[in-house]
């Protein structure tokens, strides 16, 4: 699988992710994530299939808290 991420500093080609192996990734700012998956040249002719699990792990601070009455709905 091929991994792309856009950043606050724009998009980027971040990794290459082989079958049964984990990539860590950080990023500031995420925008998307992009993951394709792709099949080497030496792979037999037909659909393959391509699965994986993507865990997030966020972390973020806020500069500013802004008193907003809270209503019923979410945010």
């Amino acid at each position: 699988m091929k991994v792309c991420v856009t950043d606050r500093c724009g998009p980027e080609f971040v990794a290459t992710v082989n079958p049964g192996s984990s990539v860590p990734i950080f990023v500031e700012g995420l925008i998307s994530l992009d993951i394709s998956c792709f099949k080497n040249v030496t792979d037999l002719a037909g659909a393959g299939i391509c699965n994986g699990e993507v865990i997030f792990d966020l972390e973020y601070c806020t500069t500013t808290y802004i008193a907003m009455p809270h209503k019923d709905d979410c945010c």
